[in-house]
């Protein structure tokens, strides 16, 4: 699949929708306004809009993920790494993990980064590294609840699934959305994880 423009527009009058050849592809249908992308490993089509448009089909939103789900073991060593962020005074931090599917497995991978109470940015350039493999982007928020922040929104910017763990401390929680050059999509985290019986889905705890 090769693309062959960064934005395209399609107009849903019938059934069905053709290749998506753009990086971001906008649809307007009978039930309102859509964003679209695909990438090796993973296709979206995100609602942006409800809104009712006569004389056009409506189409439904989906995530189609090329692998199995990331395992309950892979979980559960995040939220371990993430009890274990600390600061030289023990003090809880963030932490940053990129998930890439590798051959025949999910690989987790820990970048090095600058990690702070509530920040976790990775170091060195970007080619190359585990942030250019990454399908998967998770943080944490220690004692915080997971909910993506004004940070988030302007760091998250890329096309991946990005998740954030939070209240690891209590009740760990998992939230997670899809992120299309600027635009999210909250969906279940059961979509795309495994959650071991100690992770509540933070999709659901609205």
């Amino acid at each position: 699949m090769s693309l062959i423009t960064l934005f395209d527009y399609h107009v849903a009058r019938e059934s069905g929708l053709p290749p998506c050849r753009a990086a971001l592809q906008y649809i307007l249908a009978g039930n309102g306004l859509f964003a679209r992308g695909a990438r090796e490993g993973l296709q979206v089509c995100m609602p942006l809009a409800e809104c009712r448009v006569k004389g056009l089909v409506e189409i439904e939103p989906y995530l189609k993920l090329d692998y199995p789900r990331v395992p309950t073991a892979l979980v559960s060593l995040m939220l371990c790494q993430a009890w274990l962020a600390a600061d030289i005074e023990a003090r809880p931090i963030e932490v940053l993990f990129h998930l890439h599917w590798n051959a025949h497995q999910w690989q987790l991978e820990i970048p090095p980064q600058a990690q702070g109470h509530a920040h976790a940015q990775p170091l060195g350039p970007a080619l190359g590294s585990s942030y250019q493999r990454a399908i998967i982007e998770v943080h944490s928020h220690h004692a915080l609840p997971p909910c993506f922040s004004d940070t988030d929104n302007a760091d998250e910017t890329g096309f991946r699934i990005f998740a954030v763990l939070g209240h690891i401390f209590t009740q760990p929680q998992l939230r997670v959305r899809v992120g299309l050059y600027g635009h999210y999509w909250p969906i279940p985290a059961t979509w795309v994880f495994e959650l071991p019986p100690n992770v509540m889905d933070g999709v659901h705890d609205d």
